[in-house]
């Protein structure tokens, strides 16, 4: 993909393909942020430099030139040929002006190193070519394409289940500096689960704000504890044997008592995680449950929290998902 890259502000080293460089692309881990004119791509974007300075990586801040559509290569390569290099230098700077206005609404100075990248095709397949399995993608719910009409537009929606590293998608609604609350995790004991409540112990160290682990339970998972014949034991004796449980996988996961605060909710998950939403930092979850199916790629907890979670949603998978 051709590429116009550099410092906010414009400046640095010119690479041999004439494009613009800066030291920060040669870091190891990268925040990368999907940024087009929208409002939502500005709060993914604010949320992703308090991200960088938080894991005290760099930032890439990824804008698309969409294709039209073409019918053969010969025409691929006639419309590459149309987008000069002063048109992808007036796009890199248009997105500079973004990252500058984000960073001039800040409460404090950026101190994230800042790349500025702009690549032509198209934007999900981009963002997930772009990203490590060791980096972190930020988007927001929609951008300003014809899919904003959608609760999750198309790229969030590609990116989430295609890209092999987290993946936050930042919601519409209130700004960003609103989110202070505790980073929840869900909770429901599978491998996807156990790797979200590592990195969601990270993100909270990281923000310095509180772990809350959720699990949402039903009669159903839990086997009955013993009593009389003719005696339902009641709803607390339940609930104790699934704190139990949960307290092991909390300990398997992260290795030591890290005072996470414990949740247990006696509902179905997704509607137990978007309420929890509506105080959190941010909601992190695997990307599927222990009933997702082997052959689904997004499990439809995540789906569902996705579309409707009122604060940042961080979806984790394991490696081999």
């Amino acid at each position: 993909m051709t590429s116009v890259m550099g410092p906010v502000g414009g400046g640095g080293p010119v690479g041999t393909d004439g494009s613009l460089r800066d030291a920060a692309e040669e870091a190891d881990v990268h925040v990368v942020v999907g940024v087009d004119a929208s409002k939502n791509a500005r709060r993914a974007l604010a949320w992703a430099m308090d991200l960088a300075e938080q894991s005290g990586g760099d930032l890439r801040v990824v804008t698309v030139v969409p294709l039209p559509s073409a019918t053969s290569p010969w025409s691929i390569w006639s419309m590459l040929r149309e987008i000069s290099a002063d048109e992808r230098l007036a796009v890199h700077r248009q997105a500079s002006a973004v990252v500058a206005e984000v960073v001039a609404g800040r409460e404090r100075p950026l101190v994230a190193s800042v790349v500025v990248e702009v690549h032509i095709g198209e934007a999900a397949h981009v963002l997930i070519d772009t990203v490590g399995a060791d980096d972190h993608l930020v988007v927001g719910t929609r951008g300003s394409g014809p899919v904003q009409r959608a609760l999750l537009g198309s790229v969030s929606s590609k990116v989430v289940h295609l890209a092999h590293c987290p993946v936050t998608v930042v919601p519409l609604g209130a700004g960003v500096n609103t989110w202070r609350g505790p980073v929840v995790v869900g909770a429901d004991g599978s491998s996807d689960s156990q790797r979200a409540l590592r990195y969601g112990a990270q993100r909270a160290t990281q923000a310095a704000v509180p772990l809350q682990v959720l699990h949402a339970w039903s009669l159903f998972e839990v086997p009955a504890p013993p009593s009389p014949p003719g005696v339902t034991p009641p709803l607390e004796t339940y609930e104790a044997i699934v704190r139990e449980r949960l307290t092991r996988q909390v300990l398997a996961a992260l290795g030591a008592d890290t005072g996470a605060e414990l949740v247990l909710r006696h509902s179905p998950p997704a509607p137990a995680l978007v309420a929890a939403s509506g105080g959190a930092t941010e909601v992190v979850v695997g990307s599927r449950g222990r009933g997702g199916l082997p052959g689904l790629v997004l499990g439809s907890v995540s789906t569902q929290l996705l579309h409707h979670a009122g604060c940042p949603v961080t979806v984790v998978r394991t490696p081999s998902t």
